[in-house]
């Protein structure tokens, strides 16, 4: 096995509605970096336990034919999100914390200007939370509060360690619950 998975789940609930007609349906959409196709139960993976998945997909719709838009992961999150290539708004490239000459940390994140199906179903009368590794921006422009959802429990890095933090984590580790830090 030897990988390590790091998900960012999307959760778009939908606003409670009295008549069941007219009722939104609950749309949960989850990434996955570092994982294969086959290693989840519903395609067929047998090394990995992953019942919840399994029954989240048994009751939804499963991706049979779906291709990421780039080999690394922010941009791939950068193209979900926001429904276009990311070679269209500059978001090629994975996040770092040494930026080019000439630019600085708010410069790097994903185009502010560019709407993320956060902001569209919220336009659609959906609530929606933004949960796990972000990866989209460290700064606070690129905050998932401030790209479309409602709520957002992760941390804005690319990567953070399995393990508490013995002292305060730099910004990219820290655990957020919204705005506010969770204590180790």
């Amino acid at each position: 096995m030897g990988k390590y998975c790091t998900l960012l789940i999307l959760f778009l609930l939908s606003v409670g509605k009295t008549d069941a007609q007219t009722a939104k349906p609950n749309v949960i959409v989850i990434v996955v970096d570092d994982a294969g196709y086959a290693d989840f139960g519903c395609y067929g993976g047998k090394e990995i336990p992953t019942p919840n998945i399994d029954l989240l997909a048994k009751n939804g719709t499963l991706f049979t034919n779906a291709y990421v838009t780039a080999s690394v992961c922010a941009p791939s999150r950068a193209g979900l999100l926001t429904g276009l290539y990311q070679q269209r708004f500059g978001f090629e490239h994975n996040t770092s914390a040494k930026p080019a000459p000439g630019y600085t940390m708010k410069d790097m994140g994903m185009d502010v200007k560019i709407p993320t199906i956060g902001n569209q179903m919220k336009a659609n009368g959906y609530k929606t939370i933004a949960i796990g590794k972000w990866h989209q921006g460290d700064e606070e422009p690129y905050f998932p509060l401030n790209r479309g959802f409602d709520e957002f429990y992760g941390f804005v890095g690319g990567h953070r360690n399995f393990f508490c933090f013995d002292k305060t984590a730099a910004r990219q580790f820290t655990l957020f619950d919204n705005r506010k830090a969770v204590p180790e």
